[in-house]
């Protein structure tokens, strides 16, 4: 069982490896506690407010998404995962933002 959860982790392509990024995020929180979305969020970088997310669990895994707007507003993500990210936790250490 741990060797099927090394398996699946380790062939999870990492947020900051899929897109990289001049700066860690303002905010990183997950929505679950062992499994669920995390959010990479920065307020304002580039002229763009950006946001990337990826579900991650023990044992699966999604490919992280990006999407952006201007800067002070919210994107299609924010709006649809609103009240889970009021009461987002922090995101495990394997899983934060690599500067």
């Amino acid at each position: 069982m741990i060797l099927a959860v090394l398996f699946f982790t380790a062939c999870c392509e990492r947020p900051w490896q899929t897109f990289e990024m001049s700066t860690p995020p303002d905010r990183q929180c997950r929505t679950g506690t062992e499994a669920g979305d995390d959010f990479y969020i920065w307020d304002c970088i580039d002229d763009e407010h950006v946001v990337i997310t990826a579900y991650t669990s023990p044992a699966t895994c999604a490919a992280p998404e990006m999407e952006t707007v201007a800067c002070g507003e919210q994107t299609e993500m924010e709006i649809a995962h609103a009240d889970e990210l009021a009461d987002c936790r922090e995101v495990p250490q394997s899983m934060r933002w690599s500067e």
